[in-house]
């Protein structure tokens, strides 16, 4: 090759480069929740969440696609509803942006800080990440549950607490109440295929999950093909997973342009039964629909978890024993 062709090769090779990077600069993601992420709640409804890909002068971005991840917060102290799920991977996919914006539904299964991370991915490799936090409270009627159960335990040991200082055989009632409220306390601590019709279809659909336990994603695969040929149509996708028990609506995708496929990392987080449901809209107007479903394995969650609400239950009674015994005019010193 010529060394001036050479020159002018590399030369245009750097411009389309240094081209890429400005765009990629220029490129702003923007995270929104529907309700605004201040009064979602842990197991309420599904929060419509999206990832809006702009460019500098404002105007959404009409191609490309927007790869996100979404990560349960990490560990506390008290654990939350479902401990296994803390600190995992809730969700993985790739979307393509529709209108500069990517969206789905999902219910966020537990409280604490969310770590959501989305990459638009564009023409030519051009790449923008962005890392959104958002924080989900608690529903505060589990703090008055909370509250309630504390005050019932603690009026539990004042009035325990008197009939021990009362009694003639002390010790042993005691001990035998005391082992009675740790079982007590113990409780409360723990509750803290190719598709066919019998018509003849133009399309086939196929839907595949891999095995689905509490803790850790599973994979979630859907092709559609024209019946005896081979090919990737394009289509409308619509996704819904279900909690049968509740008939709740976990996590939807609503028509989605796809080209005969589609894949997802979702975890189930807890061990119930799951439908998931997949309703593909092809370009000449035919609904092809695949339903299966998911039975997740569950897991016990580890015993680390119950230990601090123990230990909170078992102070709260015993403030309740130290102030039922004063109250009759016993000192502290006798218990």
């Amino acid at each position: 090759m010529p060394l001036k062709t050479l020159v002018s090769v590399v030369f245009a090779a750097t411009l389309v480069f240094a081209d890429q990077t400005v765009r990629a600069e220029e490129i702003t993601l923007r995270f929104e929740a529907s309700p605004r992420v201040e009064r979602l709640s842990p197991q309420g409804e599904p929060a419509t969440l999206a990832v809006t890909a702009t460019s500098s002068d404002g105007r959404p971005i009409a191609e490309g696609w927007l790869a996100v991840r979404l990560d349960a917060p990490p560990s506390g102290f008290f654990s939350t509803d479902f401990p296994l799920v803390e600190g995992s991977r809730l969700l993985e996919m790739r979307l393509p942006l529709v209108n500069g914006k990517a969206e789905w539904r999902q219910v966020l299964p537990i409280r604490g800080a969310y770590r959501l991370a989305a990459e638009f991915i564009g023409a030519g490799g051009v790449k923008k990440g962005t890392v959104f936090s958002f924080h989900v409270y608690e529903n505060p009627r589990k703090w008055l549950v909370l509250g309630g159960l504390a005050f019932g335990l603690f009026i539990t040991g004042v009035i325990a607490g008197r009939i021990f200082s009362a009694a003639k055989d002390a010790p042993r009632t005691q001990l035998s109440f005391c082992l009675l409220l740790f079982v007590l306390c113990g409780a409360a601590a723990g509750k803290w295929s190719w598709a066919h019709e019998e018509q003849e279809r133009k399309y086939m659909s196929k839907l595949e999950i891999g095995p689905a336990a509490v803790g850790a994603p599973a994979r979630l695969q859907w092709w559609l093909h024209p019946a005896g040929v081979n090919g990737q149509p394009s289509a409308k996708l619509s996704l819904t997973i279900a909690q049968v028990e509740m008939n709740k609506v976990v996590f939807a995708l609503e028509k989605i342009p796809v080209a005969g496929e589609f894949a997802l990392d979702y975890q189930f987080t807890d061990g119930s039964e799951y439908l998931v449901t997949a309703v593909a809209e092809t370009g000449d107007g035919e609904t092809v629909r695949q339903e299966r479903t998911v039975s997740v394995t569950a897991a016990a969650p580890p015993l680390g978890t119950k230990l601090p609400p123990l230990i909170l239950f078992i102070a709260v009674i015993a403030a309740g024993l130290v102030v039922g015994r004063c109250s009759r005019g016993v000192g502290v010193s006798k218990l």
